[in-house]
């Protein structure tokens, strides 16, 4: 283990939990991330399989377009709050791991 690592370990280990948090929020993000393009696969497949000719909408297809929109904002909700309590988590911990290393260095300093 390098002298760095020994070093900054008891620092980040005091912020495991927003570091983690921040780690699983970031892991939700590329989840909604890869889950966006399916409700408009599954409305092409689902509309355009076996239509010849004119395009005719009827009342199931709206309602199963309402249904994939409404999955479209769900997947748009659950990126948008896991990306900020990524972001909350990560600037939380950043900040209190940099005031830490501080007081640590004006210690040392003075000492």
């Amino acid at each position: 283990m390098s002298v760095g690592t020994r070093t900054l370990r008891p620092f980040f280990q005091k912020e495991w939990r927003a570091l983690l948090g921040s780690g699983a929020s970031t892991l939700v993000m590329s989840a909604a991330d890869l889950a966006q393009p399916w409700p408009l696969a599954l409305a092409i497949d689902h509309l355009l399989r076996g239509h010849k000719g004119r395009f005719h909408l009827h009342p199931h297809d709206l309602r199963y377009l309402a249904i994939l929109a409404l999955a479209v904002v769900a997947i748009s909700l659950v990126d948008a709050a896991a990306s900020y309590l990524s972001d909350w988590w990560l600037v939380r911990a950043g900040e209190r791991i940099t005031h830490e290393l501080r007081v640590a260095v004006y210690a040392q300093l003075q000492g």
